[in-house]
């Protein structure tokens, strides 16, 4: 049986003078917050939400909502996953009388004091707590939050003028990545008006994408019982889990060159389009910005001359025709056939080069701000780890 000894604090606690220690349950409940597992939603008492959809919770019927008042999400609510991913969270910025914290959920509410909820979102959003957080559900099947233990965790807070000034910069790097996706979102929106207008064009044909490729192909993974196929670590390696991202500009594995060869692999060049093949995945797709190779979940495809744009953004929109594409109930997955197979609607040599001229700096803007992203998430994580772990 697993014991709380095995998982220690995952930071090391302050000695610091100002800052104190409690325990998250203690913060919790000890001044009449809310510290408790959500209320299980008959599938009668489900209801259309006008607001946008929260990241967790589940809008409700109001006599429904009215009965279960205390787990009506409500401004400065922490709610956490309860089960499968338990690193993710939600901060509520505004009361949401509409929805409520089901039975998947945590909800932490804390009490007017020493600690901020902002602050404590912050904290729980350390890279050493999610990696606690994940080594409490290692190998199990369906990971779930322990209450007991989560509530454990102690809570290192300095005075609330230092967590307002460290909040507020980080709330404005979040805001700044918002912004961005928000770009990202209208850039697409813009590509795929292109689409449209290339698609709807007198003249387009039909081809598979196989026509369309130079190159079709899965990765692969070396053995992980040969340190020398992965050390040095030369070549980025990516796997399924990158392409949640519209442009891969970074992978979070490499392998050697000797990893590589002996595994029979081929590195796949910027501008490849890589397709995920299974999992909760299947179906997305995204575009290397860098020269890498992949796993076996992730299929290559290296568009012919002039294609390149148009079979991406092409793509990228066709993914849900893609994955309705996917075999197996509990497993989902595509494979290279029903991909090189898969139709797709080309414009005439002259409405594809109007396309191509169009897209092509919504393209460019598109990696500009991903790249953004990306510089913004690593400095939220160097003031995480510069200001947190003292």
């Amino acid at each position: 049986m697993e014991t709380e000894a095995q998982f220690p604090h995952p930071l090391p606690l302050s000695s610091k003078p100002g800052w104190s220690t409690l325990s998250l349950a203690d913060l919790c409940e000890s001044g009449g917050g809310v510290f408790k597992f959500g209320v299980r939603v008959p599938p009668e008492e489900l209801a259309q939400s006008d607001d946008q959809r929260p990241v967790l919770g589940t809008p409700v019927r109001a006599d429904f909502a009215t009965q279960n008042a205390q787990f009506a999400l409500r401004a400065g609510d922490l709610v956490c996953n309860r089960r499968g991913d338990l690193t993710r969270k939600m901060y509520v910025n505004a009361d949401r009388n509409d929805v409520i914290a089901d039975i998947d959920c945590l909800l932490v509410r804390l009490p007017e004091g020493a600690v901020s909820s902002r602050y404590l979102y912050y904290y729980l959003e350390h890279t050493q707590i999610k990696q606690w957080l994940r080594r409490l559900s290692a190998g199990k099947a369906t990971p779930q939050l322990n209450k007991r233990w989560f509530g454990a965790l102690q809570i290192t807070y300095p005075d609330q003028n230092f967590q307002r000034e460290l909040c507020d910069a980080l709330n404005a790097i979040d805001r700044k990545i918002e912004i961005n996706q928000e770009i990202n979102r209208t850039l697409e929106q813009k590509t795929h008006t292109l689409l449209a207008e290339a698609v709807n064009a007198a003249g387009s044909e039909i081809r598979s994408c196989g026509e369309l490729c130079t190159r079709m192909e899965n990765g692969r993974t070396p053995r992980k019982d040969e340190p020398d196929f992965w050390s040095p670590a030369t070549i980025p390696w990516i796997t399924s889990t990158e392409v949640r991202q519209e442009i891969v500009l970074q992978a979070a594995q490499a392998i050697s060159t000797q990893g590589l060869n002996r595994t029979y692999m081929k590195t796949w060049p910027k501008g490849a389009i890589i397709v995920a093949l299974c999992g909760e995945t299947a179906g997305k797709v995204a575009r290397l910005a860098l020269t890498a190779s992949g796993n076996q979940a992730c299929c290559a495809l290296i568009p012919r001359q002039n294609f390149e744009d148009y079979l991406y953004v092409y793509l990228r929109h066709a993914g849900t025709s893609l994955s309705r594409l996917c075999t197996g109930t509990a497993f989902r997955s595509l494979n290279q056939k029903i991909l090189a197979d898969f139709p797709i609607t080309v414009p005439t040599p002259v409405g594809l080069d109007h396309f191509n001229h169009a897209v092509k700096p919504l393209l460019e803007k598109l990696e500009q701000s991903c790249r953004q992203i990306i510089e913004m998430r690593a400095l939220r994580e160097r003031l995480l780890e510069q200001f947190i772990q003292v």
